[in-house]
């Protein structure tokens, strides 16, 4: 079977949403709200917009609160994603959930037991899971995986150039700032974790297709 990497923020959940609020936080915390509020309100037309319109250290601390171990735990996951990523791992993927987030226990732990509350059983021992957190660069954690589900534009144009495999495909939910990957062959983008489930059956990443959407792709 193949090995899959899973991106979890504004793949498993909104990462949007609570980043902003993060934002918001700081401004009215620190008196600073010509700095802050810039970070809430700005539009994500660039994956790193945030970074670029209020400074690498203010994005840094909200990240840094985004990813308490409170924060993680509170977030809810978006429709589908527990049903898809369920069927990879029954049909025996090797899946693994790669996070740009502090590896410390407190976060790790964290990050475990949101995934096993929302996403997968851990109980089912049939199920092959586990989990990255790191604050390096992700790229050296890609290149022995076949499949990518991430929602980065560059994360997802290297995967396909450079680290992954013949072959490989990657995967992602649709935002304004990764639209215009659509064109990009074996990059595949949905609105919603229905649409993914369709495209990673119709390459054959799922194979079965007693579903509805695999029994709309097979006629």
């Amino acid at each position: 079977m193949s090995r899959i990497a899973i991106d979890i923020d504004s793949t498993l959940y909104d990462f949007g949403l609570p980043l902003r609020q993060a934002f918001l936080d700081m401004a009215l915390d620190e008196g600073d709200k010509d700095r802050y509020f810039k970070g809430g309100y700005q539009s994500w037309v660039e994956w790193r917009s945030p970074t670029d319109v209020c400074g690498h250290e203010a994005f840094e601390k909200a990240l840094e609160s985004v990813h308490s171990p409170d924060v993680i735990k509170a977030q809810a996951p978006f429709e589908g994603a527990s049903e898809v990523v369920n069927l990879l791992c029954e049909e025996g993927h090797e899946v693994y959930f790669l996070s740009n987030r502090s590896d410390s226990r407190e976060v790790v732990e964290a990050t475990e037991e949101w995934i096993h509350e929302n996403i997968v059983d851990l109980g089912k021992t049939d199920m092959y899971w586990s989990v990255t957190c790191t604050l390096h660069d992700k790229r050296k954690y890609l290149v022995e995986t076949d499949y990518l589900i991430d929602d980065r534009p560059k994360t997802l144009v290297e995967f396909i150039y450079k680290y992954g495999p013949p072959g490989s495909k990657a995967f992602g939910l649709m935002y304004e700032y990764n639209r215009a990957l659509t064109d990009i062959p074996n990059i595949y983008l949905a609105p919603t974790w229905k649409g993914l489930e369709y495209y990673l059956q119709s390459k054959g990443v799922i194979g079965s297709f007693d579903t509805p959407v695999g029994r709309m792709i097979s006629g």
